[in-house]
């Protein structure tokens, strides 16, 4: 077991060789910026099979439907179970001749060849069935209407196999047992100015229900598309294949907060295209249950043009520019293509509980404009605002580029306060904020940086597990602030600079939880700011596979090492820890001081520029 330098902090802030004096670890470093605790670390490569499932997740498409229930609520109108029809109308395609119609009242349905409209003034459920190609059902409706799949193969090669333009209610129903598909065509041909953008349109809601089959090839734009919001019960198994375009796209961004809701289902998404998304949505996102399989492979794209540059764009398993909530359900995402996403949010994204396994093997993608290079990294789960997880099963793998590929990030703020989280990326495992260099360069790339703010980011743990691992960066990494109240946080980063936690020079709060920072360096916790012991050792060599317990009268914890260091640092907190107290981490003694919350050693490293080393501190570059 390696030996840990661990040292009482009771020293004199004015003494130059203690480690808060000018010139030790934690003291100023010199004129010309702050000293940090450092050291030559150097780190050796990941022991995957110790880091587990994080580190050998496949994703990979269902191969049958998952068995699931429901209750039907009496009087929810989206249940069709609630609804009566004044009538059923049938359609049967046939390949070689005229589809067959029954049941319509006398006007109401017009055909040509396998092309088929309806026109009606009441509800009515329509029951599809047979194969055709050139075919196609329209449907214009005053009031709620059913579409029933029964067997039916309809591949239009101009249009939408299925085209809705009514603004009411449709329940779109795939007939328990039953296998159907849609196709449309590369082109579509514009009918009375009428919009329709997927295979199945809809101007209005559809709620999706049945235990059958449907499989959608989408070769003009996107699979499904609605207008209104989008609903989804369990039972159905839905493959969707979409070359040009999206998956599912819900265009919903109305304030009552509906948008796109999965309550089940098993799905297997695929696109192709250039910044495509399995599942894009205008408004929000809500995962109530369900099995999704979510796969992008196509690269990113320019999204701007020469009078107004804007960025560029990149794929996503899930776009949401509206709220993306996950109580229950399976999430399993990648994306192979340049600059790809696996959940890609706007304002925020909230996980209280489900599977979500998401993966990006991509690189950067990058455009050159005015001089510019505009680019976008491949990442795991990311928003512009704020990420919180309160429960539930995640891990991300981001491994596609050793430069911007980042697990998880958050512009503004992540929190976790419950569930399990396991990251492993190869620059910075989580992150989050802008720093003020990042802001500048934007600017003058002319992108709007009006909502931007510099060192504002904050990592807030107040419960939960959260697992964090770099092979090229810092594990968990704020431009702003990192709160630590409650939960587990392990952050294993690189050797030197980069370390377990960085936190700039910003305030790094420990009030509570149980933290394991390694790598080649750490941020300082702010002594003001915590009531929690921490010590800060270093000069350590970690073997991966090796097995360390920290323990006190009694076991706090049991960690294996997943990472062979020479020289690291280790920044360790638990509230089983008080001041004075005496703990050991594997054979080595570690000492609380009993004035002092943080408590660090005399392996010092460098300060900023200009700056002295600390005492004991190695050769390795400061930060400023």
């Amino acid at each position: 077991m390696m030996t840990f330098a661990a040292i009482v902090c009771g020293c004199d802030k004015n003494d130059p060789q203690g480690p808060f004096g000018p010139d030790g670890p934690f003291g100023p470093g010199g004129p010309d910026g702050p000293g940090m605790q450092g050291g030559m670390g150097q780190a050796g490569s990941f022991d995957e099979t110790v880091l587990g499932e994080v580190a050998t997740f496949t994703v990979e498409p269902y191969t049958s439907a998952h068995a699931e229930s429901e209750t039907i609520p009496s009087g929810d109108e989206d249940y069709i179970e609630n609804k009566s029809f004044k009538g059923e109308i049938r359609v049967e395609y046939r390949a070689n001749g005229e589809a067959m119609v029954t049941g319509a009242p006398e006007g109401a349905v017009a055909i040509e060849g396998n092309r088929v409209t309806a026109n009606v003034t009441d509800s009515y459920k329509f029951i599809l069935s047979g194969k055709a190609s050139n075919a196609r059902f329209k449907l214009y409706s005053e009031k709620a209407s059913a579409i029933v799949l029964n067997g039916v193969a309809i591949t239009n090669p101009n249009g939408a196999a299925i085209n809705v333009q009514s603004k009411k209610r449709t329940y779109l129903v795939i007939a328990d047992g039953t296998s159907n598909t849609l196709t449309d065509g590369s082109d579509y041909v514009t009918e009375n100015d009428e919009k329709q953008k997927g295979t199945y349109y809809s101007k209005g809601q559809t709620i999706i229900s049945g235990k059958g089959a449907l499989s959608i090839n989408a070769n003009y734009k996107h699979g499904i598309d609605t207008k209104d919001y989008l609903r989804i019960r369990p039972g159905a198994f839905i493959s969707i294949n979409a070359v040009a375009g999206n998956c599912i796209k819900c265009e919903d961004s109305a304030e009552d907060g509906t948008g796109l809701t999965i309550e089940g289902g098993t799905f297997n998404l695929k696109t192709t295209a250039a910044a495509g998304k399995c599942v894009s949505a205008d408004g929000n996102v809500t995962i109530n249950g369900g099995y999704i399989c979510a796969i992008t492979t196509g690269g990113g794209e320019w999204d701007g043009d020469d009078a107004d540059p804007k960025d560029v764009s990149g794929a996503a398993g899930v776009k949401c520019d509206g709220i993306f909530t996950m109580n229950d359900g399976e999430l399993l995402l990648s994306s192979s293509g340049k600059g790809g996403k696996g959940i890609n949010g706007d304002t925020k994204i909230v996980i209280n509980g489900g599977k979500v396994r998401a993966l990006t093997t991509g690189g950067v993608y990058s455009y050159t404009f005015g001089g510019f290079t505009y680019d976008t990294s491949p990442k795991g789960i990311k928003c512009d605002k704020e990420i919180e997880v309160s429960g539930g099963d995640v891990m991300v793998r981001a491994l596609g580029a050793q430069e911007g590929s980042e697990g998880i990030e958050a512009k503004e703020k992540f929190s976790i306060s419950g569930g399990k989280v396991q990251i492993y990326a190869a620059d910075d495992a989580l992150n989050t904020g802008y720093s003020s260099e990042s802001i500048a360069e934007k600017q003058k790339m002319g992108i709007d940086v009006t909502d931007m703010k510099a060192d504002a980011g904050q990592i807030i743990i107040s419960g939960g597990e959260l697992y964090a691992y770099s092979t090229s960066n810092d594990a968990i990494d704020s431009n702003g602030t990192i709160s630590v109240t409650g939960g587990l946080a392990v952050a294993v980063g690189a050797g030197t600079p980069e370390g377990g936690f960085d936190c700039d020079n910003n305030t790094f709060a420990i009030k509570g939880g149980t933290l394991i920072g390694i790598g080649g360096s750490h941020s300082t916790p702010t002594e003001s700011a915590c009531s929690q012991p921490v010590v800060i050792v270093g000069s350590q060599n970690f073997t991966a596979g090796e097995d360390l317990v920290l323990k006190g009268d009694k076991q706090i914890l049991s960690y294996k090492a997943v990472r062979t260091f020479s020289g690291a640092n280790l920044l360790i907190s638990s509230p089983s820890f008080s001041k004075g107290g005496s703990y050991t981490f594997g054979s080595s003694t570690i000492s609380c001081a009993s004035d002092k919350w943080v408590n660090g050693s005399t392996a010092g490293g460098p300060g900023g520029p200009g700056g002295n080393p600390g005492p004991g501190g190695g050769p390795g570059p400061g930060r400023p």
